[in-house]
């Protein structure tokens, strides 16, 4: 892991559309993850503040296809196919879609 001295710098070198690709991938930031607006605010603020779009899109495919590689070799081990409801499948592991209000339990 990177100390917060190097990801600062690194910081410091990208743009920020850059650094906000880079979260989105690494917490696995999709559309189906996201309600309303989310995603279309999060794709904005990527095009606004210089992130390589092309490739944001290609390396989120290329995670998906890696994903799917290895979900075939253990078929076993999924209980439901979050891919045909995703949005369903999200707040059933979740609770609730990125930019969706929690509501406090009552």
């Amino acid at each position: 892991m990177p100390t917060l001295k190097e990801l600062e710098s690194q910081v410091r070198r990208r743009s920020v559309g850059h650094t906000i690709a880079e979260i989105c991938m690494d917490l696995g930031v999709t559309p189906s993850f996201c309600a309303g607006e989310t995603w279309s605010e999060i794709l904005e603020a990527l095009m606004h503040f210089g992130a390589n779009i092309a490739q944001f899109f290609a390396t989120q495919q290329r995670r998906r296809e890696t994903f799917q590689d290895e979900r075939d070799k253990r078929p076993e081990t999924w209980t439901f196919d979050w891919r045909d409801r995703p949005k369903d499948a999200i707040r059933q592991i979740f609770g609730y879609l990125l930019g969706e209000s929690q509501q406090a339990p009552a």
